[in-house]
């Protein structure tokens, strides 16, 4: 477990290094492999599977993280109100936040912001 942590610091920090732009670059090729290794797993399962199941199949997973992803963060959202209020508040006073600001919040409330600088 402790190494999974370590290369999960090692990839936060890679991303750290790159621009938006890289980011998202990153990020949609890694959409894209995750969903081949969902569509293989699909067809491993049902090898005789049409394009038109296929297609159902990939959509009902779709779905169903969707739903799980929409759940988690709508408790996260409902367990941490005060500091969304804390935020908007100041955003308030103020049109931009800079990390610092957003992380004090959190900090604040005994979170860790999600990237430690």
């Amino acid at each position: 477990m402790r190494e999974s942590k370590q290369i999960e610091q090692l990839y936060y920090d890679r991303l750290r290094q790159m621009t938006g732009e890289e980011r998202i670059k990153q990020a949609f090729e890694l959409n894209r492999f995750a969903w081949k290794i969902v569509e293989a797993g699909i067809r491993n399962q049902f090898p005789n599977i049409s394009e038109k199941e296929l297609k159902e199949k990939l959509n009902a997973q779709t779905r169903k993280i969707i739903d799980q992803e929409y759940k988690k963060a709508e408790t996260i959202i409902k367990e941490n109100l005060n500091v969304a209020e804390e935020i908007v508040k100041l955003l308030l006073k103020k049109e931009e936040l800079d990390y610092d600001e957003i992380a004090e919040v959190f900090l604040k409330h005994g979170l860790k912001p999600y990237y430690d600088k």
